[in-house]
């Protein structure tokens, strides 16, 4: 195991990627009431305020090198490529790029999930898997038991 792998990234992702993420979903939040037709007390809203908290929690972590902040990054990860296709980033994509709805002869329901597993695949490729080979690589910044070995050998 090569335990001399650089960090750039892990710099990058915990102090510009999630504080970028969490403004984008506060950004959501913003227009969540009109995109559901409802108060701001609606379950879409807690769910994105929870995702708020788990952002701002994994944050705190990752830059102390937590290992619980590790776990909970996973978490993070599959969350995101999860609700990626529901964004408004995917409407765009679907609208501009594909020309959605994709045929005017399938049914809205197919449409979607075609359209959600296609956004799902996408985001998966481009950004949870990158991320999730570069985490696994880099399990060993995170593990306590780990860091107190690299103190003692040093």
């Amino acid at each position: 195991m090569n335990k001399n792998r650089g960090t750039r990234w892990l710099w990058f992702y915990t102090y510009i990627g999630l504080p970028f993420s969490i403004l984008l979903v506060i950004m959501y939040l913003g227009g969540l009431p009109t995109i559901v037709h409802d108060t701001l007390y609606s379950l879409p809203a807690y769910l994105v305020l929870g995702f708020i908290v788990l952002l701002l929690y994994t944050v705190s972590g990752l830059r102390k090198r937590k290992s619980w902040a590790y776990k909970l990054n996973w978490w993070v990860l599959i969350v995101e490529w999860l609700a990626f296709p529901f964004s408004q980033t995917a409407a765009y994509i679907l609208e501009e790029w594909l020309g959605y709805p994709f045929s005017q002869n399938i049914s809205v329901l197919f449409n979607f999930a075609l359209a959600y597993i296609f956004l799902a695949m996408l985001f998966g490729l481009a950004w949870f898997l990158p991320n999730a080979i570069y985490f696994k690589k880099r399990w060993y910044l995170f593990d306590k038991q780990e860091k107190a070995l690299r103190r003692m050998s040093s």
